[in-house]
């Protein structure tokens, strides 16, 4: 894995090196990276849904919008409103289930 390998290489004595993560499943590179001399965090988030959608959402939208810009992607302004409507409707879905009243 490239982090593990990278940190071997670097001045470990003038330096310490430490990793976060926030989805508590996601640590099949811990081990290794401690092995390898760096700190490894894990920022437990109240609700990781709220972390992990917005970016699978974002990431769809985007895709598609640079698709358009650099690499020549034919698609409607309908396709846009398509994409942004479902980017929406998605976000204010996860919100309306995850929502905690104070």
């Amino acid at each position: 894995m490239l982090l593990q390998e990278t940190l071997k290489v670097h001045h470990q004595e003038q330096f310490e090196f430490h990793y976060i993560y926030f989805l508590p499943w996601k640590n099949q590179m811990v081990e290794g990276l401690q092995l390898a001399g760096g700190k490894v965090t894990n920022f437990s988030a109240k609700n990781n849904l709220m972390i992990v959608w917005p970016i699978l959402n974002a990431t769809g939208f985007l895709g598609a919008l640079f698709a358009y810009l650099f690499l020549g992607e034919k698609l409607k302004p309908i396709d846009f409103f398509y994409i942004f409507s479902a980017f929406l409707i998605t976000g204010l879905v996860v919100i309306s289930l995850n929502y905690e009243k104070f």
